[in-house]
């Protein structure tokens, strides 16, 4: 601490002993709701210079409670950060579930046709239905139910699903 901030503290200190002696001095004169204001300038400036040290003493403690909360959250954010770049170790790598396609269930590519290779292709590329349904010179029916023919092989609840088999079997999907 500072010899400035000692000082200002001593200053406040003797600020409140000056305003419990007043406070006292109403209960004493059976006044206790409110006392007498103070009648001698020097009691009113005394009054003045207290009140706004107080006022500036819950100034500075908003502000420091707003840093302070500003930090929790900037350390909140930090920490989130570090956790989501933590490597794993192989206990952890080990308890995560299988891709889909080393999964046991998945069926082999054999049991694809060689259309559904070109719509597998095609939606692992992102393409929507109509614009494979264009490339293909197919009605946008067809594909539709050529991508729900392929969801239901290989066990997938989603067209990403379907591209990240795809990807991750490295397959050749062209027939």
């Amino acid at each position: 601490m500072g010899i400035a901030s000692t000082t200002v503290m001593a200053s406040r200190a003797t600020g409140w002993r000056h305003i419990e002696a007043a406070a006292t001095a109403g209960e004493r004169h059976g006044n206790r709701a409110q006392s007498e204001p103070p009648k001698s300038a020097r009691d009113r400036a005394m009054l003045q210079t207290v009140a706004a040290e107080v006022r500036t003493a819950l100034e500075e403690a908003a502000v420091a409670a707003n840093a302070a909360a500003a930090a929790v959250a900037a350390a909140n954010r930090a920490r989130s950060v570090a956790e989501a770049l933590v490597v794993p170790d192989a206990a952890d790598v080990a308890a995560w579930p299988m891709p889909l396609a080393a999964h046991p269930r998945t069926p082999c590519a054999g049991a694809i046709s060689p259309r559904e290779r070109e719509v597998l292709a095609l939606v692992a590329t992102g393409r929507t239905n109509k614009a494979i349904a264009e490339s293909l010179f197919v009605s946008p029916n067809t594909v539709k139910t050529h991508v729900a023919s392929l969801l239901t092989k290989l066990q997938a609840d989603s067209r990403v699903q379907l591209a990240t088999i795809a990807n991750i079997d490295n397959r050749d999907l062209t027939p």
